[in-house]
């Protein structure tokens, strides 16, 4: 695909009229509306026992835990263990 001159230039300048109406948008918005969810992410913690990684949730900020599959923890394979996965909720 070849772009000409003008092509480009009202591309851009739908690109930056896109930015510039959004960037107005977030700043009209209230600021305590917003709110970053995080996760823990087992990955982190290998093949840790499960009970050790969940006190360090809400340590971290985080709201919930991302469980991971085997190669890069255990902790998904602990958990069918366990038996129910719903049922492990703190």
């Amino acid at each position: 695909m070849i772009f000409h001159r003008r092509e480009f230039i009202q591309s851009t300048s739908l690109a930056a009229l896109s930015i510039a109406s959004s960037r107005s948008f977030l700043q009209a918005a209230n600021a305590s509306d917003f709110r970053l969810k995080h996760l823990l992410a087992s990955c982190m913690y290998g093949y840790t026992d499960i009970y050790e990684i969940i006190p360090d949730v809400s340590k971290t900020g985080a709201s919930a835990i991302d469980l991971w599959p085997m190669v890069h923890g255990n902790q998904r394979e602990q958990l069918d263990k366990m038996g129910n996965r719903n049922s492990l909720v703190y």
